[in-house]
């Protein structure tokens, strides 16, 4: 009948209106959680910025009154020492100059070292792997220190800019840690982001002073435990196979993040 059409026209045209309520609401929700989330990650972000600011400035002042004042310091007395030599022993006293001199130049590289750390860095601009290439080319240059570095993707852009930079400190310390205390001249690092974690695996050919953290204080091993636990990484140290010493830094991202990387790549 024509009334009872009528009324199964009205009933689905109201079901048709509810779906239609109910998706827009999803879709309200749905840009609501996407929102708060992005609200939550800005202030994550900040909040890791000032952290990590924070450690860098703790490197500087470790660098500057362990490192330079001492060697400065360190200086004068041998250029006393040669000084006063001069009368009774001037071969002893020229000997001592050129040692001086040696340590000079090392100073000055040191203090290039600290002058880089303190410049902008490329990775708001250029990214991660632009800033790694500048690092192997410090090091190259600086203290004829090979860095062999491997990425098993393109890392710019698929990770937060201050994660970028703190996973960047943590191989500049890892490869600062190598050149100290390992006395080598090459050294490996591999990065490697699987399944939302990012592995950082460093190693070197040199002695494994790097493994007595326990036994003697370690700055760059601890700026790298302080790095890590800011992303709520894990560190672990252990010999190398064959000889020197191997650094292992998993990472694990956030879940939003993640997400993100994963829709990117679809």
């Amino acid at each position: 009948m024509p009334s009872e059409k009528y009324s199964r026209t009205v009933n689905d045209q109201l079901i048709e209106s509810i779906r239609i309520q109910k998706s827009r609401r999803k879709k309200l929700s749905s840009k609501a959680d996407q929102s708060a989330r992005l609200v939550k990650e800005m202030v994550s972000e900040k909040a890791l910025l000032l952290e990590l600011q924070e450690v860098t400035s703790l490197k500087l002042v470790r660098e500057l009154h362990d490192g330079l004042s001492q060697t400065v310091s360190a200086l004068a007395m041998r250029v006393n020492f040669a000084r006063r030599m001069l009368d009774s022993d001037r071969e002893a006293a020229l000997q001592e100059l050129v040692e001086v001199e040696d340590l000079a130049r090392n100073t000055a590289k040191e203090i290039r070292h600290m002058i880089f750390i303190l410049q902008p860095g490329l990775i708001e601009s250029q990214g991660l792997s632009a800033e790694l290439d500048s690092l192997v080319d410090k090091m190259r240059g600086l203290f004829n220190l090979e860095v062999d570095l491997s990425l098993n993707q393109d890392f710019d852009g698929a990770l937060p800019t201050n994660t970028q930079l703190v996973i960047y400190s943590i191989v500049e310390e890892a490869v600062d840690n190598a050149r100290k205390h390992a006395g080598t001249e090459h050294v490996w690092v591999k990065l490697n982001m699987v399944n939302g974690v990012v592995f950082i695996d460093g190693e070197d050919d040199g002695e494994d002073v790097a493994l007595a953290m326990k036994e003697v204080k370690n700055p760059e091993l601890d700026s790298i435990h302080k790095l890590a636990g800011l992303l709520g990484g894990n560190v672990n140290v252990d010999p190398a196979a064959g000889k020197g010493s191997r650094i292992q830094v998993n990472i694990p991202l956030s879940q939003f993040a993640f997400e993100e990387i994963v829709q990117e790549s679809e």
